[in-house]
């Protein structure tokens, strides 16, 4: 589990959703920085019986090699990638449509069932990376999960894989706070926010956005 420091406030009511969305194939999570996105996944991994496999993206991962890349060794955390796949990884030069049928094979071989989390999907903008991306979500099996989480909505087919119920999404109007949210979070940083020294001034203390679930920025 990623330790993102410590959460003041339990997100119950989104950790509820996430749970009834685990048949789910594709979760798109949507929100701006400050959202607490990957606070919230990082906290459901802790309440899930299924490993997690986590891959933070950028812009290298425009190239759909790179992207397939991260991809495999972000499972490499959860179980050893088949010998076809690290044999075209290896490759001297790695093809796209050697890659992509030894990934889909590899991941329909696998029993565990297990969530495979692509984070910051906001660095993709490649056409040819976001077909890959799609490729990879459309072979999911049916005992994992894909989770997206991005700033902005990715541009990929999220039309058809809602009518084939292939998609679940929270938005940010999902993840800003409720107002008792809202009172938790205050409530627990006013118990931990340090005492003021006896003989100077209070220390100040740093804001903390009520869209924020960690004493510490998420990295988005």
């Amino acid at each position: 589990v990623r330790n993102l420091g410590l959460s003041l406030v339990r997100r119950a009511r989104l950790l509820a959703r996430l749970r009834h969305a685990a048949g789910t194939p594709t979760l798109l999570v949507v929100a701006p920085a400050g959202y607490g996105k990957t606070v919230l996944l990082s906290e459901w991994e802790a309440e899930d019986e299924r490993p997690f496999a986590w891959a933070t993206l950028n812009d290298a991962d425009n190239d759909p090699a790179a992207l397939v890349t991260s991809v495999v060794r972000a499972l490499e955390q959860i179980e050893l990638p088949a010998p076809e796949v690290l044999a075209a990884l290896s490759a001297p030069e790695p093809s796209i449509s050697t890659m992509l049928p030894r990934l889909a094979t590899a991941l329909a071989g696998r029993e565990r069932p297990f969530v495979l989390v692509l984070d910051d999907v906001n660095a993709l903008g490649a056409r040819e990376a976001l077909e890959a991306l799609t490729s990879i979500a459309s072979t999911m099996p049916t005992n994992a999960q894909l989770v997206l989480a991005s700033r902005t909505e990715p541009p990929l087919p999220l039309g058809r894989m809602r009518a084939h119920r292939r998609l679940i999404e929270l938005r940010g109007a999902d993840l800003a706070m409720t107002r008792p949210e809202t009172g938790e979070l205050l409530a627990g940083m006013s118990t931990r926010s340090p005492l003021a020294p006896r003989d100077g001034p209070p220390r100040s203390t740093s804001p903390v956005s009520p869209c924020s679930t960690s004493t510490t920025p998420p990295r988005q």
